[in-house]
């Protein structure tokens, strides 16, 4: 067992000895959709979040807290890690009123094709939600959801952004469709901004949003955004706000 083990991480390390850096980070954050690309071979990123989050008939908000670990481990795939905390929960939905530990999940992202021509780039990205939450948030299994991710650049400075797949209900097995369309824009080499329809569709998840915002590179590795967004999730509406930091750190070891 001790050989098998040794020359995994000698594998592994060896193929992080090799890691560049890209010119362009490619953050998480913000908006909901997901890019196709992986955050580049053995390069460690964290994306933190503080948001809020409304229903106007609601007397209480919520405030949230997301924080995204990634790690590249090619150029084409990338595993992660995603938790949120919040504080408090909106009474009339039966949520806990205190500081609770919302979602986590864990998950890949493999990109399979590049944008050439009029070929998108395009991922797979595989994601379970895990049980390991507060109570009010617990779903009864280890919740899978998976989409397709597109890149299409449209010019220099513009490309659109897809996702579609599959989600899952928490306390249910029953599946909804799931699908974000982004427009990405790039003003300056720093400053981007970007607009996205999101939605799900299904028996018990109908929902709609359209949602944008800016980000700001403050160095070669480190962004700041600000976003908002405003929809319905059934016959109630909602809207948000959210601002966030991310970071990219040097390769695991460098040469």
């Amino acid at each position: 067992m001790r050989f098998p083990l040794f020359l995994f991480f000698f594998l592994v390390l060896t193929h992080f000895s090799l890691a560049q850096y890209t010119e362009v980070y490619r953050s998480g954050r913000p908006g909901l959709f997901y890019g196709p690309y992986s955050i580049g071979t053995g390069i460690l990123a964290l994306e933190s979040g503080f948001g809020y989050q409304a229903f106007p008939n609601s007397r209480e908000g919520l405030t949230f807290y997301p924080q995204l670990v990634r790690i590249g481990l090619s150029e084409a795939l990338e595993i992660r890690t995603f938790l949120t905390l919040s504080s408090p929960g909106f009474g009339e939905l039966n949520l806990p009123s205190e500081q609770s530990l919302a979602l986590t999940d864990i998950g890949f992202r493999y990109r399979f094709s590049e944008n050439k021509g009029t070929l998108p780039a395009i991922a797979l990205e595989m994601i379970w939600a895990t049980p390991w939450v507060s109570e009010g948030f617990r779903p009864r299994f280890v919740r899978p959801y998976f989409f397709i991710s597109t890149d299409y650049r449209i010019s220099s400075t513009r490309n659109l952004v897809g996702n579609f797949g599959l989600d899952f209900n928490n306390f249910a097995w029953q599946g909804f469709g799931v699908f974000r369309l982004a427009l990405v824009n790039a003003f300056t080499d720093d400053l981007a901004g970007f607009v996205e329809f999101a939605g799900t569709q299904g028996e018990i998840a109908n929902t709609f949003q359209v949602n944008g915002g800016f980000t700001y590179m403050l160095s070669k590795d480190i962004q700041a955004d600000l976003s908002g967004g405003y929809g319905n999730f059934g016959p109630a509406p909602f809207y948000y706000f959210e601002a966030g930091l991310s970071f990219r750190f040097p390769p695991m070891i460098s040469r």
